[in-house]
């Protein structure tokens, strides 16, 4: 019985073959099961209840970053829906546990520390790939929430506040009409109108099947596109809603608040320090990896003793529990982010004796992966591994992208395996169900891309815009390959032309078909406008003199003569022509690159990389 119920248990390194890092099919697989999911309408993957999708969201921004349409369409619908929705606390900050409808407007009132602690990371990526001033006040909301109800004098951060208040969940969020023109007085009908606020309320309770005067302040349209709609300007509109928006959190304070679980948990707050460190170097906020270092400090310092981490604590109490992996992980990861916010060394070397702690306790020698619990905890019947991201990030997950990254910084090869290792070592689930493990996804990315953490720098995107100009080229593609368009941008007038050039640069150890390849089966490489003249419908575009480089010869094993293929980095050029007809305008020149990466065993898919060129008619 025991045995039987360890291999039900387990996810074998025998099931299913193994996965190949390199291979982007994998994450390819996992964004195409996350399409099938996604609600277009309302933002997030699935039905009600509909729970924020942390570790999806973390992965579409990276897909976003390559210009990915699909993952930058399903990312920032997202985000917006969520920001807008009523499971977002516009008057406090911060985040309910989920939403009880697909709108994401009536929330579970309950907030969790673990939510909150990957949302603020991500909002601020969000931010500092968009410069989006909603996904900035969010995450700035957040961590206001988090500075004035959730962070404990000794530094850590609490756990949660409960749905409740006086007996009833939502009481303490909920606003009637009344209540909101006695705080605000002549700007009530403005928030009124800007939050969707009626006098019946705004929602159906579901006790009772209809409205009851209870409103859930929510937005339909960003504060920036609403400023449009009026005289004022964007700035003045934007002041105006957030001062009133903070009349009503002090008039709200006054209300008997929800209860707060006070226990400080070392996964949690290891997962907040990341957060805000990571939010505190795209936002250019001091006080946010201020308060990062605050918390890992105390945690290193007061949950550990005798070289033990510890699970949790609360007040003066003492500690509770040997730490599990989440917490080993978690903290190592929230420490690796500090490391790479300030560029101090001791946070890193703090992480990886935390990495080869939790090798030594945790790492199942046999199949690979770690388990939840240590060789010292109580011997169960089975150590339980649990490979799948849920509310909270896996942990073999986190860990996997921490042992690649501190293997990377400190140059130990053993770690940057073992990553490899702890991925295989959940091929079959991964091969099966791929978009229910996007930590795992993120990692191979990571490891695809070859990159090493850009320590003690920010990426606002002021600061992108400078590096975009020194780095020139419209950037796109993904591994194997990467795409540069030149120019950035063009200057033409009606009927001119103009040079541009396409490079592609091509990872070692593979390659592509080139133009003409002397297999019929085999794609081409081609370079060409995404809305060409294929059935003699007159174009504002088109391209002509396309010099392709001559290409190699090489003989393959799954080829029955030598291939014609292009490596290591190509050069396309060509000459972009403009219609006659156009008159002064901006207009956005969508070039599709078209290309099939292979190494000498196998070809992957076809794939198409699009990019924007802005040229402006004059």
């Amino acid at each position: 019985i025991s045995e039987a119920i360890k291999k039900s248990d387990s996810y074998s390194v025998g099931d299913g073959e193994v996965v190949d890092v390199s291979d982007p099919r994998i994450i390819m697989n996992g964004l195409e099961q996350l399409e099938s999911k996604f609600d277009s309408r309302f933002g997030g993957f699935g039905s009600s209840p509909k729970f924020p999708p942390h570790a999806s969201l973390r992965l579409l921004l990276a897909e976003s970053a390559a210009n990915n349409p699909s993952a930058e369409k399903m990312l920032h619908s997202t985000l917006s829906a969520m920001a807008q929705g009523g499971i977002h606390d516009h008057v406090g900050g911060g985040f309910a546990r989920y939403s009880t409808d697909t709108q994401w407007l009536l929330p579970h009132f309950e907030k969790m520390l673990y939510d909150n602690a990957q949302l603020i990371r991500i909002y601020a990526e969000g931010y500092a790939a968009t410069g989006c001033a909603e996904y900035k006040r969010t995450a700035e909301g957040i961590f206001d929430w988090l500075t004035r109800e959730m962070t404990a004098e000794s530094g850590g951060f609490y756990s949660a506040l409960d749905a409740d208040s006086e007996g009833e969940e939502g009481k303490y969020y909920f606003w009637s009409a009344n209540d909101v023109a006695t705080v605000l007085g002549d700007d009530a009908d403005l928030i009124s109108r800007v939050f969707n606020l009626k006098e019946e309320g705004n929602f159906v309770d579901p006790m009772i099947g209809h409205e009851d005067g209870n409103n859930i302040l929510h937005l339909t349209k960003s504060l920036e596109e609403l400023a449009e709609s009026t005289d004022e300007d964007t700035t003045g509109f934007v002041g105006t809603i957030v001062g009133a928006l903070e009349r009503l959190r002090v008039a709200r304070e006054l209300r008997v608040p929800p209860g707060r679980d006070d226990k400080i948990q070392t996964n949690w707050n290891g997962l907040m320090i990341a957060g805000l460190a990571t939010a505190g170097r795209h936002l250019e906020n001091d006080a946010m990896i201020d308060a990062a270092e605050r918390c890992a400090t105390f945690l290193l310092e007061q949950h550990v003793q005798d070289e033990v981490l510890y699970h949790s604590s609360r007040g003066n109490s003492g500690l509770r529990f040997r730490g599990y992996l989440d917490d080993y992980v978690f903290l190592s990861y929230g420490l690796l982010e500090l490391h790479c916010a300030t560029g101090k060394s001791e946070w890193l070397k703090k992480a990886e004796e935390l990495v080869d702690q939790y090798v030594a306790l945790f790492w199942d020698e046999a199949q690979g992966g770690f388990y939840f619990t240590s060789k010292y905890h109580e011997q169960l019947l089975i150590r339980n591994k649990d490979p799948i991201d849920k509310a909270e990030p896996s942990g073999n997950g986190i860990a996997s992208e921490v042992l690649l990254r501190v293997g990377r910084l400190t140059e130990r090869d053993d770690l940057v395996e073992r990553s490899r290792k702890t991925i295989e070592a959940f091929r079959s689930i991964l091969g099966r169900a791929p978009s229910a493990m996007m930590t795992y996804l993120l990692t191979i990315n990571l490891s695809n891309n070859g990159a090493v953490d850009d320590v003690g720098s920010n990426s606002s995107p002021s600061e992108d815009s400078d590096q975009a100009s020194s780095s020139a080229g419209i950037k796109g593609g993904r591994f194997p390959i990467g795409i540069t368009l030149l120019p950035e941008t063009l200057i033409m007038k009606p009927g001119s032309s103009a040079s541009f050039e396409v490079e592609i640069q091509v990872s070692d150890s593979w390659h592509i078909n080139s133009n003409r390849p002397n297999q019929e089966y085999l794609r081409p490489t081609l370079v060409g406008l995404e809305d060409e003249d294929w059935r003699g419908r007159e174009t504002d575009f088109t391209i002509t003199n396309l010099e392709y480089p001559e290409a190699q010869f090489e003989e393959t094993e799954y080829g029955t003569k030598p291939l014609s293929i292009f490596k290591g980095s190509i050069k396309i050029t060509g000459t972009l022509e403009a219609s006659n007809k156009l008159r002064p305008s901006m207009k956005d020149v969508v070039f599709s690159i078209r290309y099939q990466p292979c190494d000498a065993s196998k070809c992957l898919s076809p794939d198409e990389t699009l990019l924007t060129l802005p040229v402006v008619i004059e």
